[in-house]
């Protein structure tokens, strides 16, 4: 726990390596039956070394343990976080594609019904209902109403909120009009069915590049 908490001291001093070395040593100490034993520290050791492999660039290394953390996550909660990292590290390598096709891998993971990027007519469809169902939740609604909603309590929408809002950036530069309208309609209509989360904010500065494309 000690190297642990010293990887992480480290981490938020941008000292990436010397942080990779305490976690490393954190990981050697816990042994192979760590992941048994010691669930929780051998995830978040797992999920900061792979973190700062990534920060100090050394994308390959980053993917072997965010794979080993992704693999023995025990829930979707603590698969969400890798998610996070590896869409963050897709994003700064220029794969927006694989970005986005992880994010719709960790969406489905919560419940969400996202078509695959390569069943077009799929997210044709999936747009249009977005945009229908959006559509019918601002019938007695204003613009302006929007930013009072009450803040989000469901913790599996908060996830999928920011998911969502992470994502965006690859969206935009992916440059596919749909998919940028898919996405950024889907965070309306969530936050207007379950509320606003610290990352909605994102997804309506999406929201007013969609409606200057007129959809």
């Amino acid at each position: 726990r000690l190297n642990w908490l010293a990887g992480k001291k480290a981490k938020e001093g941008t000292a990436y390596q010397t942080a990779t070395n305490y976690l490393a040593l954190g990981s050697q100490l816990l042994g192979e039956t760590g992941w048994d034993k010691h669930y929780e520290m051998a995830f978040a050791l797992h999920k900061e070394q792979g973190e700062c492999q990534f920060l100090c660039g050394k994308f390959k290394n980053a993917e072997q343990f965010l794979a080993i953390a992704l693999a023995k996550a025990h829930s979707k909660f603590d698969k969400a976080n890798i998610y996070v990292i590896k869409l963050a590290q897709l994003s700064a390598q220029g794969q927006y594609y694989q970005a986005v096709a992880t994010t719709i891998e960790a969406l489905q993971m919560f419940g969400l019904d996202v078509p695959p990027l390569d069943q077009n007519e799929a997210l044709q469809q999936a747009t249009a209902d977005e945009i229908a169902l959006y559509q019918e939740n601002m019938i007695n609604r204003e613009i302006d109403d929007l930013g009072d909603l009450p803040l989000m309590q469901n913790e599996d929408m908060k996830v999928c909120s920011q998911i969502i809002a992470i994502a965006l950036d690859s969206v935009t530069i992916l440059g596919v009009p749909d998919i940028l309208a898919f996405f950024t309609i889907k965070m309306l209509n969530l936050s207007i069915e379950y509320g606003l989360s610290e990352f909605t904010p994102f997804g309506y500065l999406c929201f007013a590049i969609v409606q200057s494309n007129d959809y």
